[in-house]
């Protein structure tokens, strides 16, 4: 008698473990943009311009219909200061851009060369974007390097992104 009670109290607690776990997990909306791409510090120096593009995606994710884009494009210094920035609406399919020249840098004396940030900091309700960052002669428009990022990856928690310890952009 005693081992049908352990028996029965062992599967008692079991089946109350797992109804608790099934009822704690909640599945995340799924959410077209959960993070918008991050981009590293890059280089220019004086006679060159960085360029920030985006494009507000036209094309149906997971069945979500493609939706306006309201986005505001930056360049920050490697403070976090902002050096220059633009907010933007996109309709779906329309593209726009963010220059900042080598003369609107703060450059000293001592330096030829500047390191920035650029980043895209898109409302909650904005449509998918995707963005590139590129650096070009400003004379020439001979092209140096093009950087299109790859999105950082999240933890959902029920469709909103994970802050992750990463920087608000």
């Amino acid at each position: 008698m005693q081992h049908v009670r352990t028996h029965w109290l062992f599967h008692s607690l079991l089946l109350g473990t797992l109804v608790n776990l099934t009822l704690a997990t909640s599945v995340p909306a799924f959410n077209p943009q959960p993070d918008p791409p991050a981009f590293s510090m890059i280089g220019i120096t004086p006679d060159q311009t960085a360029r920030l593009n985006v494009v507000c995606s036209n094309q149906e994710v997971r069945s979500v219909n493609p939706g306006p884009c309201r986005v505001t494009l930056m360049f920050l210094d490697s403070q976090g200061r902002e050096l220059k920035s633009e907010t933007l609406t996109l309709r779906p399919g329309q593209a726009d851009f963010l220059d900042l020249t080598g003369s609107e840098i703060p450059f000293t004396r001592d330096t030829n060369r500047f390191e920035l940030q650029p980043c895209i900091r898109p409302t909650s309700d904005s449509g998918r974007l995707v963005s590139a960052v590129q650096v070009f002669d400003a004379l020439t428009g001979k092209t140096s390097v093009v950087v299109t990022p790859l999105p950082r990856l999240s933890l959902l928690q029920a469709g909103q992104p994970s802050t992750g310890g990463d920087t608000e952009r």
